[in-house]
């Protein structure tokens, strides 16, 4: 009977009496062949891996061992590109294999890219026409959940834009995050006198900038500048006051947008615009700041961008398109720091377990208001004198002369005022010979060896450029101190991105070999980078504003040694072999006393109208930015009162600053880099500030001789608005009180009695005077006329009549509840109703019978802001960058205190109307009759109330008043301040890993040039949370219209833009959704992963490999299909015991496909170095069951161009990580290893399992000979077999049981005789005739029963009429008389027949040559057992 086998599928953990005769129960090496082809399914050899080559020689592939950690395919352009770890960061690199031309090439290699042969890196891709010239560029996204989320631009890498550059430069050009510009724009106002135009007479506009990368990624907005606002409309309502400004003056806003030119990957800055602070952002341009921008303005041809002053003039003549709301609202991308997954799908970038947020922190600084700052001004003044510079071991000291010869800065006190323009400029042009402050290495760098060389000083005294100049010139934001002005150009000197050098030709020096202090002598070219940063305030009247320039870094351009070339390579980054941090680290020796000439400078004072609102709590808080632009919550601050004028000392009644100042010990965040000052507010919703025209108490209607009788049934006083009637009227203004049930009254001053200056008043204990604010009325004389009207009708017109108009009604409930004497009576003499009235208080302490209110009495209506819960506060002031201050004495890590005006008012002049002092100085006449006063023929007496000259409203004059305003203007609506981007206070603020969250970007479109996957936007809700209760998220991946996440515990399926809405079956119905995640659908309860380098997404196919239930997932849109349980159970069970996840001791799960095959693989690669400990298994999808095991154990798999692309580990020859999959006919050439690798498999002959069969032979349909090899049910087993050809098949017979069970190869001799054993010679006791006793068979003795013991003696000869036989070695050691001797042969001659319910045969093979070896079928031929015990 003959046992037919055709070995098709892999399988494991079936018993072998139920394996099928296409089933194998090991297979090492094999495929499958099932390709149409006509060949039908055939067991084969495995291809070899064809090994790719390098593209050129700028491939670097050294020694030392990488490891592929990552990869992603670009199936549209046919690449694949691999993450590859150093074991040193300097060998960190990414390379892009091209599948068509077989070749790999180097993208980018950087210690910044900080990979770790333990980190997976998980990665996705786009293409794109990114410059509009119909040419894809691909862009790769990738994340290690070490290091930011990272990306690049491939083409332009291997253009060679990011070679050598910086990891400072490549945080902001490759980071997913777009760093925005941190410093908000500055402006100072010019008048053009070539255009009569003006737009920002009636316009207030704030500037911010948006930085657009070469990639058309653009940043969110940089902080916002303060509101322009132009003279010309701040003083446009008081030309009678004498403050008038012309019409068109300022109608040019000259912006510096503060970008330096070399910003990393900067492509354009964007310019944007919005009329005071709440309206839309535009955009007013979007140019290169390296070029000049030429526009049309007004009709004519004008360069409104100049490269070299960095000045964009802006004239508001068009309105330019809107940003999108959510944009302008955006004050940072939140991009997550930190996350594990990566997707792009539905045209959005995705990130699942991330991290994000940050926590609060407590910290408190002082507050100080600030009253004495200097009105607003105007001085210029420039010099370019050499003197001006002197040098004194390189310090620099400028502004000593400014001091003692000029008057721009006089003392250490002075206040330096907000938008005052500084510029320095100076020729810096030093030679000199440095070394290291206390000797050592000043240099250090490798040879080609690669060996370590020292130099300990440089001789920098042949400068390449003589005329170099350095430029400094900056906008202050702010109010400053003259220390607080070194900290602030500071700051912007050591932010400042632009790199300044000298150069210098150096002759032979002396470099010294570290390991053998071995030395030659070199030269080349140095370039030393120089920092101005380090700044000293010493005011004692010959110093001022001290810079000390120090060197940053040092470079070595083309240094040659004899014999050699390029031993440092050109343009590299500081070989300083210490890290600089102060000009002290230095020892100079000056060869040229003069290092720098022609300096200029100009100071242009600044004016600012912005201040604090006065008599109101402000809050304030801070906010922290890490260098990126993510900003965390407002830590709140606490609040500060500013005091009303009348309550503040002499010479302080100005406008109100606000100065921060924070201990010199104070801690900030470690992830902080900059901070600002927010602010919430203050405790007043609205102020209303002008002169009144009087105050009355209410008449009765009853007259008495022609006189209203005082109304004492309240105490309500009525101030007269009547000035500002007059003001609406005179200056066709829209200046308007309206009532708020709540408001105030406070009075801030008055003229004096002498009418030739102020007079700052309090209650009689030192309060503030307030009246309760009752209603807003227009009076028609009544309740405020003292005479009957129709007796002086001819002299009281409207315009005349004091009674008539605008009148406040007021109360003073405090006044009016004070009990007690004169001593304890509240009083507001002057102003409250018993001192108008000459009305005692309380009834018995007198009146002063005073009426100041006629006296140009300024007042303020304030509303009172009500309580919320949630404030918003906005950032006001210059960012602050944190750390070390370079400032001497050093003020802590938050530098020199922030003095702020950008407050939530103006302080500015108003043309404001009073009643006239007709009299002259103190003169001043009370408001009501004298005897002496005669109006209309009425001749007064001595107590009737009569009409006096100050009361007529035509007398009234008017005079400029500094008063507080929430507008800039009066002649329009400009309710603005210089409010900043918005943040708000959150108690629970912390930082978060949403391991079971995710997170997206804004989509992007092909047809358009931006490219939004840096635009993380919250407000749009811009995440999804799965059930926590699954676990962390680790990988998420588009599969069709689809995102599948795999979670620890369980995986969903996700549709894109879409949603199931599930009907009464349960069945589902897809609709299209605004969701951009509809809701999840989940496959089988408890099925999931911890590796995400296990998951692979092809085809629409998600395989998964879940160690915690040792099984092997495919997802599909139809559900889980376990495909490891399709027989192989248990070895994945041995193999998920035998492995951890997440690389732990640097053992990795990966997987991949074959499409040529249909093949999927899943690897389980162990910490060991090449293919020891790891193993492969691969399951042919078409037709659904596992093929093989396999010894080849790749890092990572590919699939593009329908090929598998492997990435393996590597150090030595072969120099190389790429491989294609069957890539050649090599068949078994694994990774170009020396040897082939041999495939094997066992099939099982189980016809009829009850059966005990006999096998005699086995022959096999192949094109070659395969080792064949047997074994049985009952343990026995063969060697190799002879296979002999016959007619194109291999036929062997089965040989006996090699096994140490065998015994059939024992042939039985006899006893030996007494004293039988001589030498090699033994004598039987029993006769030989008739034995068959071969030579060469060997002699063994019965141990037992059931036993032998074998001995290496053969037979040489056999005396058979002696009964002796001769062995070829003495054997006297081994046997003697009586032993029972036996002679065996081999077992595979005469061994136990092989036999048993079933036989497992082996068939094995090492290819050699060209070809892969194929195999059909085993036959098996066997009889039955004649001890067969089976029931027929």
């Amino acid at each position: 009977m003959i046992d037919k086998l055709s070995p098709k599928k892999y399988v494991s953990s079936k018993d072998e009496r139920l394996i099928q005769p296409s089933e194998m129960i090991d297979a090492t090496n094999v495929s499958i062949s099932e390709r149409g082809d006509g060949s039908g399914a055939i067991l084969k050899t495995m291809g070899g891996h064809l090994i790719g080559t390098k593209n050129s020689d700028d491939v670097d592939l050294n020694a030392t061992i990488k490891t592929v950690v990552g990869r992603v395919s670009d199936e549209q352009r046919g690449f694949v590109y691999f993450w590859v770890a150093g074991n040193s960061s300097a060998d960190d690199a990414i390379y892009q294999y091209d599948t068509n031309l077989n070749q790999f090439r180097l993208v980018l290699k950087n210690t910044w890219l900080n990979l770790d042969k333990n980190r997976n890196v998980q990665a996705d891709l786009i293409n794109k026409d990114i410059n509009r010239d119909n040419t894809l560029q691909t862009i790769l996204y990738w994340t290690d959940n070490f290091n930011e989320p990272r990306r690049i631009n491939v083409d332009r890498a291997l253009n060679g834009d990011y070679d050598g550059k910086s990891s400072s430069f490549l945080d902001t050009a490759l980071n997913v995050i777009k760093r925005p510009s941190l410093i908000e724009p500055t402006w100072q106002f010019n008048s053009n006198s070539n255009f009569e135009e003006n737009n920002f007479y009636n316009n207030y506009v704030q500037i911010a900038t948006q930085i657009v990368y070469k990639d058309n990624e653009v940043s969110v907005l940089s902080p916002y500048s303060k509101i322009a606002i132009s003279a010309s409309s701040v003083f446009g309502a008081i030309e009678s006051a004498g403050y008038g400004q012309a019409r068109f003056a300022q109608n040019e806003l000259q912006i510096r947008h503060n970008v330096p030119d070399n910003h990393p990957d900067l492509k354009a800055v964007r310019l944007l615009s919005r009329s005071g602070n709440d309206g839309n952002w535009h955009v007013i341009d979007e140019f290169d700041p390296t070029t000049d921008v030429t526009r049309q303005v007004f009709g004519s041809s004008v360069k409104v961008y100049d490269s070299a002053t960095k000045k964009y003039l802006f004239y508001n003549e068009s309105l330019g398109r809107a940003i999108p709301s959510q944009d302008a609202l955006r004050v940072f991308d939140n991009v997550p720091r930190l996350a594990e997954g990566i997707s792009i799908a539905g045209s959005r970038l995705m990130f699942s377990n991330y991290e994000e947020g940050r926590g609060n922190f407590d910290i408190s600084a002082s507050i100080t208001p600030i009253y004495n700052r200097t009105n607003a001004g105007s001085s210029s003044l420039t010099d370019s004198d050499d003197t001006l510079l002197s040098f004194t071991n390189g310090d620099i000291n400028f502004v000593g002369n400014l001091e003692t010869n000029t008057t721009a800065i006089t003392s250490a006190t002075q206040i330096i005022n907000s938008g005052t323009f500084i510029s320095f400029s100076f020729i810096w042009k030093p030679e000199f010979t440095v070394s290291k402050t206390g000797g050592g290495a000043l240099l250090s760098f490798a040879g080609l060896a690669p060996d370590e060389y020292t130099i300990a000083s440089l001789a920098l005294t042949n400068i390449q450029d003589a005329t170099k100049v350095k430029t400094f010139s900056f906008v202050t934001t702010e109010d400053k101190t003259v220390h607080e002005l070194a900290e602030f150009i500071q700051g912007q000197l050591e932010d400042d991105q632009e790199e300044f050098y000298t150069s210098y030709t150096v002759g032979s020096t002396t470099a010294t070999k570290v390991s053998d202090s071995s030395t030659f002598q070199t030269q080349g070219t140095v370039r030393c980078y120089w920092k101005f940063s380090e700044i000293e305030t010493v005011f004692d009247g010959t110093a001022g504003l001290t810079f000390t320039p120090r060197i940053d870094r040092i470079e070595l351009i083309n240094w040659n040694a004899p014999g050699s070339s390029n031993y440092v390579t050109p343009n590299q980054e500081s070989v300083l072999a210490f890290t600089p941090t102060a000009h002290a680290n230095f020892v100079f020796t000056e060869e040229n006393q003069a290092m720098g000439s022609e300096v200029s400078y100009e100071i242009l004072n600044g004016g600012d109208l912005s201040s604090f609102k006065a008599g109101a709590l402000h809050d304030f808080g801070v906010v922290y930015f890490d260098k990126y632009g993510r900003a965390g919550f407002v830590n709140p601050l606490g609040t500060a009162y500013a005091k009303l004028q009348p309550e503040r000392s002499a010479n302080e009644y100005g406008p109100v600053s606000m100065r921060f100042n924070f201990a010199a010990n104070a801690t900030a965040p470690s992830w902080a880099d900059h901070y600002k000052i927010v602010y919430a507010g203050s405790s007043v919703a609205d102020t209303f500030q002008y002169t009144v025209g009087g105050a009355y108490a209410k008449r009765k209607r009853e007259v008495s001789s022609n006189i209203f009788d005082l109304d004492d049934s309240s105490h309500n006083i009525y101030v007269s608005l009547k000035t500002l009637d007059q003001y609406k009227d005179n200056n066709d203004v829209p200046r308007a009180y309206s009532f708020t049930k709540g408001d105030k009254l406070r009075i801030i001053s008055r003229r004096n009695d002498q009418d030739n200056g102020l007079v700052y008043e309090l209650d009689s204990q030192n309060n503030i005077i307030e009246f309760d604010v009752l209603g807003f009325i227009t009076a028609d004389g009544h309740p405020v006329q003292i005479r009957d009207h129709n007796g002086i009708t001819s002299n009281f017109e409207d315009e005349k009549n004091p009674y008539k108009g605008s009148f406040l009604v007021l109360s003073a409930p405090r006044v009016d509840a004070t009990l007690g004497d004169g001593a304890n009576v509240l009083k507001y003499e002057g102003y409250d109703w018993n001192s108008i009235t000459n009305t005692a208080y309380n009834g018995s302490v007198a009146s002063p019978d005073l009426n100041k209110w006629n006296r140009g009495v300024l007042v303020e209506v304030i509303t009172p802001r009500e309580s919320v819960s949630e404030k918003i506060y906005y950032e006001i002031g210059e960012g602050r960058k944190l750390g070390a201050s370079r400032i001497t004495p050093s003020p802590g890590v938050y530098g020199q205190s922030i003095t702020t005006n950008s407050g939530d008012v103006y302080y500015r002049p108003v043309n404001c109307r009073r009643p006239n002092n007709v009299g002259g100085g103190g003169a001043w006449k009370a408001l009501g009759p004298t005897a002496s006063d005669n109006v209309g023929g009425i001749t007064a007496t001595a107590n009737l109330p009569n009409y006096n000259t100050e009361e007529n409203p035509e007398t009234w004059v008017a005079e400029a008043r500094y008063i507080e305003s929430s507008d800039i203007n009066d002649l329009f609506p400009s309710k603005h301040w210089n409010k900043g981007r918005p943040h708000t206070v959150f108690k629970d603020a912390a930082e978060v890993r949403r391991f079971n969250g995710i997170t997206y970007s804004e989509a992007y479109a092909d047809d358009t040039a931006e490219l939004t996957l840096s635009k993380f936007v919250p407000a749009s809700a811009n995440f999804f949370d799965l059930p926590s209760e699954n676990g962390i998220c680790s990988f998420i991946g588009r599969t069709g219209d689809a995102l599948i996440a795999v979670q620890e515990d369980r995986c969903s399926r996700l549709l894109l833009n879409k949603d199931i809405i599930r009907t009464g079956d349960e069945s589902g119905l897809v609709s299209l959704s605004t969701q951009v995640l509809g809701n999840p659908s989940f496959y089988m309860d408890n099925l999931g992963s911890k590796d995400p380098s296990s998951v692979l997404t092809y085809g629409g196919v998600t395989y998964i490999f879940d160690a915690q239930r040792h099984c092997v997932a495919a997802l599909t849109d139809k559900g889980a299909d376990i495909i490891s349980e399709r027989g192989i159970k248990s070895a994945f069970q041995e193999s998920a015991n035998a492995y951890t996840v997440k690389h732990s001791a640097g053992r990795r799960i990966v997987s991949g496909y074959d499409p040529e095959d249909s093949i999927y693989y899943i690897t389980f690669v162990s910490a060991q170095s090449g293919s020891q400990g790891n193993i492969t298994y691969g399951y042919n999808t078409k037709g659904e069951f596992w093929q093989g095991k396999y010894t080849f154990a790749p890092h990572v798999y590919a699939t593009c161009d329908n090929k598998l692309i492997l990435g393996q580990t590597f150090s030595t020859s072969p120099n190389n990580f790429v491989f294609v999959h069957n890539g050649t006919t090599s068949s078994n050439d694994f990774f170009g290893a020396a040897s082939r690798a041999q495939s094997s498999f066992t099939v099982v002959s189980v016809a009829d399992p009850s059966m005990v069969k006999a096998y005699d032979s086995v022959s096999i349909e192949s094109d070659s000979a395969w080792s064949v090899s047997l074994e049985s049910s009952s343990g026995q087993t063969t060697g190799a077999l002879t296979l002999s050809e016959k007619e194109d098949a291999f036929y062997g017979a089965v040989t006996g049981d090699t096994s140490t069970n065998s015994k059939g190869h024992y042939i039985p001799v006899g006893t030996i005789a007494a004293n039988g054993v001589d030498g090699a010679t033994i004598t039987m006791t029993n006769s030989l005739r008739g034995m068959h006793i071969p030579k060469n068979y060997k002699v063994s003795k019965a141990a037992d029963a059931n036993s032998y013991t074998d001995f290496s003696a053969a037979v040489s000869s056999v005396n058979y009429a002696d009964k002796k036989i001769t062995f070829d070695g003495s054997v006297a050691a081994n046997l003697s008389a009586g032993d029972r001797v036996f002679i065996r042969s081999e077992k595979a001659l005469n061994g136990d027949q092989i036999r048993g319910h079933y036989c497992k045969i082996t068939c094995s093979i090492t290819p050699t040559g060209t070809n892969q070896e194929e195999l059909h079928v085993v036959n098996a031929k066997y009889v039955e057992s004649r001890a067969n015990h089976r029931i027929a």
